[in-house]
């Protein structure tokens, strides 16, 4: 989790300096260092970035909605 405080912080830093790309790479970074700490915490491990999202939804349904699922398998449909 620290690396993905670390990852949102630099994102920061870099939109207030219009760093417009960079903040965006780094802010992905963030969520995805986030992500990985949600699955750890359940004691799981993805094998890739849909199995991460897949697995997302189906143990945290409650406090991220269906909007991640909804925008992600459009994305990928």
């Amino acid at each position: 989790m620290d690396a993905a405080k670390d990852d949102l912080q630099d994102a920061t830093d870099s939109f207030e300096e219009s760093k417009w790309k960079w903040a965006t790479i780094q802010g992905y970074h963030s969520m995805l260092h986030s992500a990985h700490t949600l699955l750890y915490s359940r004691g799981y491990k993805e094998h890739d970035d849909n199995a991460l999202v897949l697995a997302l939804g189906e143990l945290f349904p409650e406090e991220l909605g269906l909007g991640l699922l909804t925008v992600y398998t459009r994305q990928y449909s």
